[in-house]
C-alpha cells in the first residue's frame, strides 16, 4: 500500500490501482484476517475525497465524470467511443488483419497502446477477442499452478503477485476499452506497444521462469526398465 500511495502522489492513478489490486490479492493468499481487510478498505475509502480534491488533475476528474455524464464530456470520452465503434464494426469474424478501417486510419487514438483491444476486435472480431481472453486465462492459470507447486513461500508469493498483476491489468484495460472504466493509462499485457510496460511484463516473465526452474516441485521420473532383461538390467536395478 505504501507503493500505491507514492504512485498516487505522482498522479499515476492506473498504476496505483494495479498496486492496490495486487495488495488485496496477496492479502487473501497470505490468509490475512478479515478485520485487517476491513481496516484497509476503510482507509482507502477515507482517502478518496482527499485524492479527488488534492491529487487528481482536471482531465482525470473529467474522465471519471464522462462515464456518468457522457453527453457533457463528448470530447473527453471520444477515444472510448471510437474504440467501441471499432470493436463493434468487426462483428463476429472481423475484417481481417490490417484491414481495420477505424484503427488503420488512426480514427481510434492510441490504438497501439491503451486501445489495442480495438485492433483485435475490428480485425479479428468477436472470435478474436474471446480467443485472446482465453489465452490470457490460460496464462494466469499456469502461473497460479506454478505458485501452488513451489517449495517455499517467497517463491509462491512471487508467482501469485505476478498473476494478480497480469489479471488486474487485463481487467482494467478491457474495462477502459468497453467504457466501463475511465482511461487511466493501463496497457494490455503482451499486446500493447510501449517501453516501460513491455519491459516490466517481461521482467515478470523472467521471474516466473526462474521460479519454475529452481523452486517448482517436479515429480521424479522412474527410468527403471521393467520386464526387460538385458545386459544392463543389473545396472538399472541397483
Amino acid at each position: 500500500m505504501l507503493y500505491a500511495g507514492l504512485v498516487v502522489v505522482t498522479g499515476d492513478i492506473g498504476s496505483a490501482l494495479v498496486f492496490i489490486m495486487i495488495f488485496i490479492g496477496m492479502m487473501f493468499v497470505a490468509n490475512v484476517k478479515l478485520r485487517y481487510f476491513a481496516i484497509g478498505l476503510l482507509g482507502i475509502l477515507a482517502m478518496i475525497p482527499v485524492v479527488w480534491s488534492k491529487v487528481f488533475s482536471e482531465i482525470q476528474k473529467e474522465r471519471f465524470l464522462a462515464l456518468i455524464y457522457p453527453e457533457a464530456y463528448k470530447d473527453v470520452i471520444y477515444q472510448q467511443d471510437q474504440c467501441i465503434k471499432a470493436i463493434g464494426s468487426g462483428q463476429f469474424l472481423g475484417k481481417g488483419l490490417f484491414n481495420g478501417s477505424y484503427t488503420q486510419a488512426g480514427i481510434v487514438p492510441e490504438s497501439r497502446n491503451d486501445m489495442i483491444l480495438s485492433v483485435v476486435g475490428e480485425e479479428l472480431g468477436f472470435i478474436g477477442c474471446v480467443g485472446l481472453i482465453i489465452l490470457f486465462t490460460l496464462i494466469i492459470l499456469k502461473v497460479l499452478r506454478n505458485a501452488k507447486h513451489t517449495r517455499d513461500n517467497p517463491a509462491m508469493l512471487v508467482c501469485y503477485g505476478i498473476a494478480f498483476m497480469i489479471a488486474s491489468q487485463i481487467i482494467i484495460n478491457i474495462g477502459m476499452c468497453l467504457k466501463l472504466l475511465p482511461v487511466i493509462g493501463i496497457t494490455l499485457p503482451f499486446m500493447s506497444a510501449g517501453g516501460s510496460s513491455t519491459l516490466s511484463i517481461y521482467i515478470a516473465v523472467g521471474l516466473l521462469m526462474s521460479v519454475y526452474r529452481y523452486n517448482i516441485e517436479v515429480e521424479p521420473v522412474n527410468f527403471r526398465l521393467s520386464n526387460i532383461n538385458t545386459t544392463y538390467s543389473n545396472t538399472f536395478n541397483k
